[in-house]
């Protein structure tokens, strides 16, 4: 299991993790490709470029409670990331992900 490392930018520390610290957070609806692009945000954090996912995206998804999550939090953080070819940071908070996943579900 390779450790990935989101870096802090603006004084924040850099958060190194694996797909074990990932936690689901659980959505009512799978977003569409083109909204999650746009949730994307490098403002605090860079992804780990040089770790891509490959694998680990695979092993993560294989889990039955994982198969309909895009997003995850990074244990004993508040930090929001999506998986794909890199792990990708956002700025969402848990909260606002559980109402993206409720507004999309009640449309």
């Amino acid at each position: 299991m390779k450790t990935y490392t989101l870096k802090g930018k603006h004084g924040l520390a850099d958060i190194p993790f694996t797909i074990a610290d990932l936690i689901p957070i659980r959505q009512q609806h799978l977003q569409p490709y083109n909204s999650l692009v746009k949730l994307i945000n490098y403002t605090n954090y860079d992804s780990d470029w040089e770790q891509p996912m490959g694998e680990d995206y695979n092993s993560l998804y294989r889990i039955v409670e994982n198969k309909r999550t895009d997003f995850f939090r990074i244990r004993d953080t508040h930090v929001i990331i999506l998986p794909g070819t890199y792990i990708y940071p956002t700025l969402l908070n848990e909260q606002e992900v559980v109402q993206i996943g409720l507004k999309k579900h009640r449309n």
